[in-house]
């Protein structure tokens, strides 16, 4: 069966894939956005988790394709029928608004836990198609590869590898994808697949990039690697990481904090679903969670009224992280934020709780991509940041690590008045001005 797709253009699909597409568990993604609510910024991006599933897949077969054809490693029967599995369910378990509930505010575990993914692999439809195909020990094996945080502790790494790791399927179809749906301006060569090959790396089967051919590097190869690796740090900056999407987050992060919304909650809820219930949950429970909602659904955002970024935290040229380590274990506590944000409302008349809200992004944003494993020249396996010509990867990715923000959101209204209490009270400049200046 042929599907259209926005971005692939015809995908291929065999008659078992079609029975695991037609599930319910899987057509639940087509009611979760890819980006949650990035579409308030980028109004077309409103893909969902079911069109990448299906754009994996097509990367993932690709990835294999080329590995065939180089013929250096053969994949088995095993490896064919399980990568394009593992692609259309990597994202089964994913929950609406999944980064922000799992990363930002962590209010639940990670959707990718084994436990979660077994609820919906195992469940009666997805469940009874896939024992058509596979035992039980081999449905267990699917869980365990999916939710394995390492795959360097798999049997077969590259098997995790190929899916969701690094520079893999997952990566390869979401930056297309998201470029396409937000309209950003920038592309990667597909040729970069074919220089993906299986390689021993420590004892086991890995997923590696191939930089040279005949003992002789490729350096086109390298500067497309750094290409995608600057696409992916684009988006972060541009999209990931905007303040208005991180300002509708918080609202939403910190309204499910106040209603001490859980897993259970949200079930196997859409977007729209969720919102809705936990709306009618807020009115009865929570008055400063009601608001929060229903001004995000209408969105009224609050707006940025202080920032500040690794460069408030610079003692001379250089950061000091123990400073702002410290600043990390007061700030990362909602608990902490909002006494904060207490002190402030005293202070302005009028203001309500949910009027002054602050986040505050984890340290350590690392850029994954650059971790990939590649091959030199001279034969020498690692990963690429730490070759001493990956100067521009490690300035990307040093780039990307401070991309880390903190935030007090207000009411526009309050905007001015915040950011002087906030240069008193924290006794650093608002970052703000010093952009408006410029």
């Amino acid at each position: 069966m042929l599907i259209r797709d926005a971005v692939h253009k015809d995908i291929d699909v065999s008659n078992f894939e079609k029975k695991i597409i037609r599930t319910k568990e899987m057509n639940r993604l087509y009611s979760i956005k890819q980006l949650g609510s990035t579409y308030y910024i980028y109004p077309s991006a409103v893909h969902t988790r079911f069109e990448h599933s299906l754009g994996t897949l097509f990367m993932a077969k690709k990835i294999m394709d080329c590995i065939d054809k180089r013929g250096e490693y053969k994949l088995d029967e095993k490896d064919h029928k399980y990568i394009p599995i593992l692609a259309l369910l990597h994202d089964i378990s994913h929950v609406p608004f999944g980064h922000t509930l799992e990363e930002d505010f962590p209010i639940i575990k990670g959707h990718d836990t084994p436990e979660r993914l077994r609820k919906f692999i195992e469940s009666d439809e997805l469940g009874s198609v896939l024992k058509e195909e596979l035992s039980d020990e081999e449905v267990e094996e699917i869980i365990q590869i999916l939710g394995h945080d390492d795959h360097s502790a798999l049997s077969r790494p590259y098997l995790g590898e190929i899916i969701g790791d690094t520079i893999c399927a997952d990566l390869l179809d979401y930056l297309k994808r998201d470029i396409y749906f937000t309209g950003i301006m920038r592309e990667y060569d597909d040729r970069i697949m074919k220089y993906f090959n299986i390689k021993k790396y420590q004892e086991k089967q890995h997923l590696v990039l191939m930089l040279s051919e005949d003992g002789v590097r490729c350096h086109d190869i390298v500067t497309e690697v750094e290409n995608l690796i600057k696409i992916r740090y684009m988006l972060a900056e541009r999209v990931y990481f905007y303040h208005s999407k991180i300002a509708a987050d918080t609202m939403l992060g910190r309204a499910f904090y106040e209603l001490q919304i859980n897993e259970d909650f949200i079930g196997e809820k859409g977007d729209e679903e969720l919102i809705l219930e936990l709306l009618k949950e807020a009115e009865k429970k929570n008055e400063v969670a009601f608001r929060l909602i229903k001004d995000f659904r209408e969105r009224k955002l609050l707006s940025r009224s202080y920032l500040l970024t690794c460069d408030s935290f610079k003692k001379g040229d250089r950061i000091n992280y123990e400073e702002l380590s410290r600043f990390l274990a007061k700030y990362r506590n909602i608990d902490y934020c909002k006494s904060v944000e207490q002190n402030f409302l005293k202070e302005i008349p009028g203001a309500e709780e949910g009027d002054i809200l602050i986040f505050c992004h984890n340290l350590g944003m690392k850029l994954k991509a650059a971790e990939i494993l590649v091959e030199d020249e001279n034969g020498k396996i690692d990963n690429l940041y730490n070759f001493p010509w990956a100067i521009n990867i490690n300035n990307i990715m040093t780039q990307h690590e401070n991309l880390w923000c903190f935030y007090v959101f207000s009411k526009a209204e309050y905007c001015d008045e915040i950011s002087n209490k906030c240069e008193r009270y924290f006794g650093k400049a608002n970052v703000i001005k010093q952009y408006l200046k410029k």
